[in-house]
């Protein structure tokens, strides 16, 4: 289990971020995320740990993936719109800098802030002109040669 077994076990908060309320699904959802993230940033040369110096999981929820990166030397925030996620993670993430965003842009993060930035299954729920939105404000986050998956 990642973070020394620290899973959100909020059946209301982790069927959010998984297709059903089961803990065995969403920790193995959080899982196969952190293999595909890793595995992209490897095909870029830019391994998880490396030069990264900061981290956004954009949509976060309860953490699903943003346990996961709990042994990195690197900084890791997580946004979400959902306040009690966002809390869930403050109080059993302490190694994420945790915030709430707005159905809109922006975020409260600087220009050229993050190395990395995903969003998992979190666009696709939006309609196209607040996709087109985001998808300019995390380019904004982003640094020059950044990655966005």
């Amino acid at each position: 289990m990642p973070s020394g077994r620290t899973v959100c076990r909020s059946r209301r908060l982790s069927s959010r971020s998984a297709s059903r309320a089961d803990t065995g699904w969403f920790v193995e959802g959080g899982r196969l995320a952190e293999e595909s993230i890793r595995a992209t940033l490897g095909r870029a040369g830019a391994p998880l740990g490396g030069s990264l110096e900061a981290i956004l999981d954009f949509g976060c929820g309860c953490g699903r993936v943003l346990c996961r990166w709990h042994d990195l030397d690197t900084r890791v925030c997580g946004s979400d719109l959902s306040d009690p996620a966002v809390k869930w993670c403050r109080t059993h993430l302490p190694f994420v800098e945790a915030g709430v965003n707005a159905l809109e842009p922006p975020l409260t993060y600087g220009d050229a802030s993050f190395d990395l930035v995903y969003a998992l299954s979190v666009l696709t729920h939006l309609p196209v002109e607040t996709q087109l939105a985001w998808r300019d404000e995390l380019g904004r986050v982003l640094r020059p040669a950044a990655i966005c998956c």
